[in-house]
C-alpha cells in the first residue's frame, strides 16, 4: 500500500509551530512497511530491509508490552503492565522479559515488585548497558510516577517512587538516560479535579530526585508529556500535547528545558495534532512525530505527522502521511544513510491494528 505524503516549509505565526501543510503536485510517494517487531530505538542497527518477521511472545497474561530497548547481546528488553484477571481488573503488575537476537522469549516473564497495582511504560538504555523504565505505582487511590532501573541481565537494582501524594498523581510515560547517568522520566501530574500538567523528574544514577517540575499551559488546559530526549548540554526536549485553552480540541506541543529542568521555549501547534515521540537532529534543531487529525479531508481519523524545527523551536518543515485508516505514530529514529524511521499502528475501520513503519530519506 502506497501513502501520499507533503512536506511544508513556511514561517510559524504566533504561537504555531506550522500551517496546514497543502499536499504539492509533485507529492512524494512513500511505501508502507509492515511489521510485528522491530527495534525503533538502535539506529546503527537499522538497514533498508526493515520488515522483520511477527513474532507472538507469550508473556501468560493478559499484557501491554509497552517499551522496548536493545541489549548489548542484541536481544530485547521488554517492560509492560500485566493483569492476570483481565484488562483494567486488578491486581495489575510492572514486568519486564528478555528475547534473545532470534526473539525467543529467555527465562520468563518476571514481576518487579511483589506489590500490586504497578505498571511499566517506556524503556531507554543507561551508559553502563543496563535499562531504566519508567511507569506508575497505585498508592491508595492515586498514583505516583515508578522509576526503576536494571543492570545488563535485566535483574532490578533500585526502584523510586516520585509523586506529590498530597496535591493528586504522577505517572511517567517517557524516559531518557544521559551518559553521566542521570535519568529524566517524563509524564504528567493530574490533580483531584483531573487536570493534567506535564511532570518531568530527574534522578541521579543512584535514583535520587535532583529536580521535580510540573508545568502550566496558558490558559490552564491540561495536557501530558509523551516524548522525552537528553542533549549534551544537560538540557532536555520534551514532547507532547495538550487540550487546548477552551479545553476542546487537542494540540501538539513542544518545550526544551535547560539543565536545571526550566524552560528555554515552547511551542504549540494548530488544533488536531499531537506528539508522542521525539529526537535531535544533526543539525541541532529536533525531528517529532506524532498524528493529525483529518489531515485529508477524512474527520475523526488521523494521519502520520512528522514535524523538524531548528534548534530555538522554529519550524523547518512538516510531513503528513496517511490513507483512508488511521494512523498513529509514537517512535522515531535515525538510519545510517541519514533518514529516520517513524514506527507506530495503522488501524482499519473494522477496529484490526497492526505495526508499521515509514522509511523517510530526509
Amino acid at each position: 500500500r502506497s501513502w501520499t505524503s507533503g512536506r511544508n516549509s513556511g514561517t510559524p505565526e504566533g504561537n504555531s509551530l506550522y500551517e496546514a501543510p497543502q499536499a504539492p503536485a509533485n507529492a512524494m510517494t512513500r511505501t508502507l512497511l509492515l511489521t510485528c517487531f522491530v527495534l525503533l530505538g538502535n539506529a546503527p542497527a537499522l538497514r533498508a530491509q526493515l520488515v522483520q518477521a511477527c513474532l507472538n511472545v507469550d508473556l501468560g497474561a493478559f499484557e501491554l508490552p509497552s517499551g522496548m530497548v536493545q541489549d548489548p547481546s542484541g536481544g530485547f528488553f521488554l517492560v509492560g503492565t500485566v493483569w492476570p484477571d483481565g484488562k483494567d481488573v486488578y491486581p495489575s503488575y510492572a514486568v519486564t522479559a528478555r528475547l534473545d537476537p532470534d526473539g525467543a522469549l529467555i527465562e520468563g516473564m518476571h514481576t518487579v515488585h511483589d506489590t500490586e497495582e504497578d505498571g511499566l511504560n517506556a524503556v531507554a538504555r543507561t551508559s553502563d548497558n543496563g535499562f531504566v523504565a519508567g511507569g506508575q505505582w497505585q498508592a491508595g487511590v492515586l498514583t505516583s510516577m515508578l522509576v526503576v532501573k536494571f543492570n545488563s541481565e535485566g535483574d532490578p537494582v533500585w526502584s523510586r517512587s516520585v509523586g506529590e501524594q498530597g496535591s493528586g498523581s504522577t505517572y511517567a510515560l517517557a524516559i531518557a538516560a544521559a551518559f553521566d547517568g542521570e535519568i529524566l522520566a517524563a509524564g504528567a501530574r493530574s490533580d483531584l479535579s483531573a487536570h493534567h500538567a506535564p511532570f518531568v523528574v530527574e534522578l541521579d544514577d543512584e535514583g535520587a530526585v535532583n529536580w521535580k517540575l510540573a508545568y502550566q499551559f496558558q490558559g490552564n488546559a491540561s495536557g501530558d508529556a509523551t516524548g522525552i530526549t537528553r542533549l549534551p548540554d544537560g538540557g532536555s526536549v520534551v514532547s507532547g500535547y495538550h487540550n487546548g485553552e477552551d479545553n476542546s480540541a487537542v494540540h501538539g506541543w513542544i518545550m526544551r528545558l535547560d539543565s536545571t529542568g526550566h524552560v528555554a521555549w515552547s511551542r504549540t501547534t494548530q488544533a488536531g495534532a499531537r506528539f508522542d515521540a521525539v529526537m535531535p537532529a544533526p543539525d541541532g534543531g529536533f525531528v517529532f512525530a506524532g498524528s493529525l487529525e483529518g489531515q485529508f479531508g477524512i474527520g475523526g481519523l488521523y494521519d502520520v505527522l512528522v514535524v523538524k524545527v531548528n534548534a530555538n523551536g522554529e519550524f523547518a518543515w512538516d510531513l503528513v502521511v496517511g490513507t483512508d485508516d488511521t494512523e498513529y505514530a509514537n517512535a522515531i529514529t535515525r538510519t545510517l544513510d541519514g533518514g529516520y524511521v517513524v514506527g507506530g499502528a495503522v488501524v482499519s475501520d473494522g477496529g484490526a491494528q497492526q505495526a508499521y513503519l515509514i522509511k523517510l530519506d530526509h
